[in-house]
């Protein structure tokens, strides 16, 4: 496996590709733009130097031979113009002996083609760093003339004559004279005035030891001038050539009264500090080479549960459990002069023998050599912590990989997003162009809904109402559209006013589709079921017609035989004429009856159940009386539901055409089925239809709403019947359809609240 690379650096840096060739450019492009602040790419040399006269460019990576201008051409004018660009060449194998001449140019690197991506993107980050550091070199060196001229002590530097040939305004305001005063001064006579007689033999002294190379050390003196309270500080330090001849010194003069005023208020604060070492929570230990302990604080030997005098000269590493030593080790050998201190987390053995988290950081303590001489480090335990973030992982990896989304709004038009969670891909966007201040939560709303949404809202702020609940639609990046479920929280501050809106964001879309989809299933079964009903009518028309039409055939055969047996009466073929009339009429009404029943209704209409029931019995009601069942009613007249008037005459039907064919089923002499309506005691409409049909097997009675179940045999039943009328009472009446077995039959309940239908 590749060691991954921490190429952050980069995008902080603007890069210019040159190479003719398309394909490469095209191919470079989509490798390395990325990983870019700025990312161009041109195609000659003459396009390429056009362009960095007029921008600037940190990296430049160019084509050795290309028409026109060549690599090597842009390469020296970029050297002549512009020295701190990072340069790079590249060519291919055949090329190779361009790489001479481009080396001669102080090129940073060169590529040979085909580059591996990987292996450009860590030399260019490691030429990038070098640049950084040149420039931060270059920043110190203005950041020291600035410090020097503003600093509080007195500067100046001497030749190797004792003269003085530089001193910064410090200096100059100590001695109260005029820059031209000091500058090519003896330094020896300019110190006396503060009071330094002793510097020349004391240069001296520090030359002779230089020339020796006994010690690489400045000295320094300190004085008290007579009749003050004043003391100053001379700090002397050599300047010296490569050769190690020295050329000169560079003098401080510090007032360091107020050093000297502490320096006992110092001595004193000694053991206060210890005291806070020692009290601290934190631990802290400092140890040698191989984790010797040289000093622990009372936390940390509390914690290990040893005393101090146990733990001194102790190697720590016994108390780190094995899984974490070797990484321990390597952590502390990393340390240096460059990189001194280093702060990790590792498991450790407390004084139960318990595995525990904690948190250091190592510091690397150094002498005058730069060499290591201890380290320290001070620690906590994080155990709680740890355990609070791997619960956080394992909350975030379970919201990345659902359909919910965590948002935080701010309280402005149009919702400007201040956090969203990275599943917000599933919607084609990432969290960072969302959090951009140009992005406003209402860009993802639904043109057609933001309105209501907005609405709704403030209908919300307003009435003080900080949890609620909207429905809308977004628009994914890719330009569809999502049903989401938005709960939100507004926060508000001490003051009461709102400083943002927390939302949680469902998709609900294929829930919806669901239920749409179930609208329009339910929709085909109620016009199934009524289909079947209309076939079970068109039987009962054809009871209900028999009758008449023999009555009618026998009226008009009865006069044709008068006439011809010259019996002819007209009072006799008046009355004939009346009774068919009457049963024609009687056929037409019954036509208007089921007519009626399959139109649809597209409002609800407040109704009684006395006529609920009556246009059930002149739709049936010579099919129970060929059946020999006896209806019976009681009904309260106070119940009069507001309701769909056909749905509910469709589930009167198919409840009444079930028990009339459960008592021909079983034979019963006398059937009778009772219709009654009550009001119960908290307000709710109940209609019971009750027969003497024996009952429903209590196995299957939980099953008789299922749609397709039915008891009878498959040419007597559709098993849609019941299934469409609990439908009907549910979802489009907001009751209840419920049966249970009676003494000797079966009871269906209907009931619902007046203000729910």
């Amino acid at each position: 496996m590749e060691e991954e690379i921490d190429l952050e650096i980069l995008k902080k840096h603007s890069l210019l590709f040159v190479d003719d060739e398309e394909t490469l450019n095209i191919l470079m492009s989509k490798n390395l733009s990325r990983y870019f602040s700025k990312y161009v790419s041109v195609f000659s040399g003459e396009e390429a130097w056009e362009l960095l006269l007029r921008e600037e460019f940190d990296v430049v990576i160019t084509d050795i031979k290309m028409p026109g201008m060549s690599g090597l051409d842009l390469a020296r004018k970029i050297r002549e113009k512009k020295s701190d660009t990072v340069l790079f060449v590249s060519s291919a194998y055949s090329q190779i002996d361009f790489m001479l001449e481009a080396i001669d140019l102080k090129i940073d690197g060169y590529f040979l083609k085909p580059a591996c991506i990987s292996e450009m993107l860590k030399t260019i980050k490691e030429r990038v760093e070098l640049l950084e550091i040149k420039r931060d070199y270059q920043k110190t060196t203005k950041r020291f003339e600035v410090i020097t001229q503003s600093m509080g002590e007195g500067l100046i530097t001497v030749d190797e004559d004792g003269k003085i040939n530089f001193c910064n305004s410090y200096f100059i305001k100590m001695l109260d004279r005029e820059m031209e005063d000091i500058l090519n001064q003896d330094v020896y006579e300019v110190l006396k005035e503060f009071g330094f007689e002793d510097y020349r033999r004391e240069s001296c002294d520090i030359l002779l030891t230089l020339k020796d190379k006994i010690s690489r050390k400045s000295f320094q003196k300190v004085v008290k001038q007579s009749g003050d309270d004043l003391y100053l500080k001379l700090k002397i330090s050599p300047i010296d050539k490569h050769d190690d001849e020295n050329f000169g010194d560079v003098v401080v003069i510090t007032d360091i009264t107020e050093y000297k005023h502490y320096e006992d208020a110092l001595f004193e604060s000694r053991a206060h500090y210890k005291a806070v070492v020692d009290d601290t929570p934190f631990l802290i230990c400092r140890f040698k080479e191989g984790g010797i302990i040289e000093f622990v604080n009372r936390e940390y030997s509390n914690y290990f549960g040893f005393s101090p005098r146990e733990l001194v000269g102790k190697s720590f590493f016994e108390l780190i459990p094995e899984s974490a030593l070797e990484i321990t080790k390597q952590i502390i050998k990393s340390l240096s002069k460059k990189n001194p201190i280093v702060t990790n987390e590792h498991k450790a053995i407390d004084r139960d023998g318990d595995i525990r988290w904690q948190r250091w950081t190592d510091r690397a303590i150094f002498n005058n050599q730069d060499e290591i001489v201890s380290y320290q480090s001070i620690g906590e335990d994080i155990t709680e912590r740890k355990a609070i973030e791997d619960k956080l992982k394992l909350a975030n990896t379970i919201v990345q990989n659902s359909h919910t989304l965590l948002f935080i709004w701010s309280n402005k038009e149009g919702r400007p997003i201040e956090y969203v969670s990275e599943n917000i891909s599933q919607f084609g966007y990432n969290s960072e162009e969302l959090i951009s201040k140009s992005f406003k939560y209402s860009d993802m709303v639904f043109t057609e809904d933001l309105a209501q949404l907005n609405k709704e809202a403030k209908e919300y702020i307003k009435n003080h109402i900080d949890r609620f609940k909207q429905k809308y639609r977004i628009i994914t990046k890719e330009g569809n559209l999502r049903w989401v479920e938005d709960n939100s929280l507004i926060k508000r501050d001490e003051k009461g006013d709102i400083f943002h809106i927390q939302g949680v964001v469902s998709d609900v879309t294929e829930r919806i589709n669901d239920q749409e989809n179930l609208k329009i299933k339910d929709k085909q079964l109620l016009v199934q079921s009524r289909l079947a009903a209309m076939g079970e009518l068109i039987g009962m028309i054809a009871h209900q017609w028999r009758q008449p039409i023999s009555a009618i055939s026998m009226g008009i055969n009865n006069l044709k035989a008068d006439i011809e047996l010259g019996s002819y009466s007209e009072k006799r073929a008046n009355e004939k004429y009346d009774e068919i009339l009457f049963l024609v009429d009687f056929l037409s009404k019954t036509i208007d009856d089921f007519r009626d029943f399959f139109k649809e209704d597209k409002e609800k209409s407040k109704i009684s159940v006395q006529q609920l029931v009556d246009e059930t019995i002149k739709i049936m009601g010579k099919s129970l009386e060929n059946s020999g069942v006896k209806l019976e009613k009681e009904i309260d007249e106070r119940c009069e539901p507001e309701v769909f008037k056909r749905e509910m005459l469709q589930v009167l039907l198919n409840i009444i055409k079930n028990s009339k064919d459960a008592i021909k089923e079983k034979s019963v002499k006398k059937g009778r089925i009772l219709i009654r309506s009550f009001i119960e005691a908290d307000g709710v409409v109940v209609i019971e239809i009750c027969d003497n049909g024996g009952g429903i097997d209590e196995t299957i009675l939980p099953q008789i709403f299922d749609p397709y179940f039915s008891t009878k045999s498959a040419s007597f039943g559709t098993g849609l019947g019941l299934y469409m009328s609990k439908t009907i009472i549910e979802q489009h009446h907001g009751g209840c359809l419920e049966a249970r077995n009676t003494k000797d039959g079966v009871c269906f309940k209907i009931s619902f609240c007046l203000e729910k239908i």
